[in-house]
């Protein structure tokens, strides 16, 4: 018996649901009902490929030096606006070459949006965390006798991916210190490679405190972003909790 045939007769009997067989190809509702070798193996790739994507995106974040505090997953909810300022600083230093700097008093989360930042980041490159004292003092240790070389710590800090740097107010060092972080970031802007900055001076005060170059890159790709919500130590405090 024809195809079309048995259709029409069935039809007769089971009703207009039947309709719908005659736009599926044999083939087809064959293939549904047994994937072909080629679609498992396509499929089992695609999850080993997943799998080995996430075992590096975690020996990523595990060397990228993220203090134990903010290695904690945050919690967004109640804080939507540390969210939308998320969001906006992850769009910039998506754009490589960027430097994003988070400014505002202290406990506004701006080391956990970082850190946030960086496990982003993981996803697809190598991300590393330091303070600038950390920096400076590692850069100083260059110049001395038996110390790495300051083309090797530089280097080092010009390759990573992204790299954030905290408390960026704390160690000034003078003209040494100028130096440094106009290198720093002059580096890293001509190799794309995005940084993060963290403050806790005002936009005014930071602004005046950044290197005209920094600033000038700033404008082309990045973006200095105030975090100007109450701090989330004194909600925690006075919830009864531990500041």
């Amino acid at each position: 018996m024809e195809p079309l045939v048995r259709i029409t007769k069935l039809q007769r009997q089971f009703g207009p649901t039947i309709d719908a067989l005659r736009f599926v190809p044999q083939s087809s509702a064959v293939a549904t009902l047994a994937p072909s070798p080629s679609s498992e193996v396509d499929e089992a790739k695609r999850r080993n490929d997943a799998r080995q994507a996430a075992i590096l995106a975690s020996d990523r974040y595990s060397a990228a030096g993220v203090p134990t505090r903010y290695r904690l997953t945050v919690t967004t909810e109640k804080h939507p606006r540390w969210v939308t300022v998320y969001n906006r600083a992850r769009a910039i230093v998506d754009n490589a070459g960027s430097t994003v700097v988070l400014t505002g008093s202290r406990g506004t989360g701006k080391t956990h949006m970082a850190c946030e930042l960086i496990r982003h980041a993981c996803a697809t490159m190598t991300a590393r965390y330091e303070t600038w004292a950390d920096v400076l003092r590692r850069w100083r240790e260059a110049l001395t006798d038996g110390g790495e070389s300051e083309r090797k710590v530089v280097g080092d800090f010009s390759r990573v991916g992204l790299l954030v740097v905290d408390e960026i107010e704390v160690a000034k060092d003078g003209e040494f210190g100028d130096r440094c972080m106009r290198e720093l970031i002059d580096r890293r802007y001509r190799n794309l490679r995005s940084t993060v900055l963290l403050s806790n001076l005002s936009v005014e005060a930071l602004s005046a405190r950044l290197d005209p170059s920094i600033l000038s890159r700033m404008q082309e790709c990045g973006e200095i972003i105030p975090c100007d919500w109450p701090s989330f130590r004194l909600n925690t405090a006075t919830a009864g909790g531990k500041a």
